[in-house]
């Protein structure tokens, strides 16, 4: 996989004379954007643990007891927000399946799963990990706690 970087990504100032900006092309007026190569899966490992950390700071923000340190957990909130928005930008999606129903040929992995009064269907109570989509292909499995309804005797 090549990835193309922003042209203020090219070259970092302070990082000596070895890391000489590219020539700039005379016909435009500007230098090439540089091309790296990374590993596909790694990649895609590297998205989805970047979008996962991210939703589980929003649940972690959300249950935040009063209003100790609003100012900051207010702040702590747009730049969590402000990660997920840009990942979705680039095609990345996280699905949190808390309250779903569930059907077992669903894709997620069943970490647990507990029996429950007054459901008539397996229903997520509570997600480890989201399902992490690029490009509406699944990059991350979701993890999940299901309830069960109690059997009938």
């Amino acid at each position: 996989m090549k990835i193309r970087l922003p042209r203020h990504l090219g070259a970092s100032p302070d990082a000596g004379p070895a890391a000489q900006p590219p020539p700039v092309d005379p016909a435009d007026g500007e230098a090439p954007i540089p091309v790296i190569s990374i590993d596909g899966t790694q990649f895609r490992s590297f998205l989805a643990e970047v979008a996962t950390n991210a939703w589980k700071g929003q649940l972690r923000l959300a249950s935040w007891p009063g209003d100790e340190l609003l100012a900051e957990r207010k702040r702590l909130e747009r730049n969590l927000e402000s990660i997920l928005v840009g990942l979705e930008s680039f095609g990345v999606r996280v699905k949190d399946h808390t309250g779903e129903a569930y059907d077992y040929g669903q894709a997620l992995k069943v970490v647990a799963a507990q029996p429950q009064d007054g459901i008539e269907r397996e229903v997520v109570t509570e997600t480890i990990r989201p399902t992490v989509y690029w490009r509406e292909h699944i990059i991350q499995r979701g993890e999940v706690v299901i309830a069960t309804p109690h059997e009938e005797n």
